[in-house]
């Protein structure tokens, strides 16, 4: 299964920094799964290293602008965009991406006061990525759950639903059996045949069956 992996957790120095910050645990991925490095913010035309740069979160349109003030949304989208191609064209499901990152972000990014604050929100690949129907987590969260056990249960997950996606529905294979009708009817009841004893419980007794008739 491949999966598309924030080129920075493997070891490549592409930060904003010009440094790298590997995951263990992400690198273990190697034995079990294809994966697929991608930086959106070297796609996207940025240069290494370069300014920081945050999501203004107090803005109702996407904008990101690095320290200096410099707007650089084209090439965050432009970065997004190739790296959904990417994943596409890798079969990719799955990315496990930088936490935090105005590009890869997967539930916290910062808020574009460079003042060093969480707000709730994906980085701009990762959203698209999510849109695009990839399945997107960070690797703290990727640490936390140990992994590649948390990788393989979900795959083997997504392919046991498609199974059964695939499968007729049982309206399709129902057999149709007769009905039969639980209601009761009520009936006369039966006479009782031959003599009777004689006694009160006898004749009034023969004077229901008479009415019955």
């Amino acid at each position: 299964m491949p999966i598309a992996v924030s080129a920075c957790l493997l070891g490549e120095p592409c930060r904003y920094d010009g440094k790298s910050r590997p995951c263990e645990d992400v690198l273990k991925l190697h034995d079990a799964c294809e994966m697929v490095p991608v930086c959106p913010e070297v796609l996207g035309g940025l240069p290494v290293p370069h300014a920081p740069c945050e999501i203004a979160a107090a803005e109702r349109a996407l904008r990101v602008t690095d320290a200096d003030g410099v707007d650089v949304t084209d090439a965050f989208l432009a970065g997004a965009a190739k790296t959904v191609e990417l994943a596409k064209e890798q079969g990719c499901k799955l990315a496990v991406l930088k936490a935090k990152s105005p590009s890869c972000g997967c539930g916290l990014v910062y808020d574009g006061a460079f003042a060093g604050e969480l707000v709730p929100g994906y980085g701009v690949a990762a959203r698209a990525l999510r849109e695009a129907g990839v399945r997107v987590l960070d690797e703290v969260w990727f640490a936390a759950r140990r992994g590649i056990p948390v990788v393989r249960r979900r795959f083997w997950r997504r392919r046991r639903g498609s199974a059964l996606r695939s499968r007729p529905s049982a309206s399709c294979c129902a057999r149709s059996f007769p009905t039969i009708s639980t209601t009761c009817t009520p009936t006369a009841a039966i006479p009782p045949s031959g003599p009777m004893p004689d006694g009160p419980r006898t004749a009034r007794a023969r004077t229901r069956a008479c009415s019955w008739r």
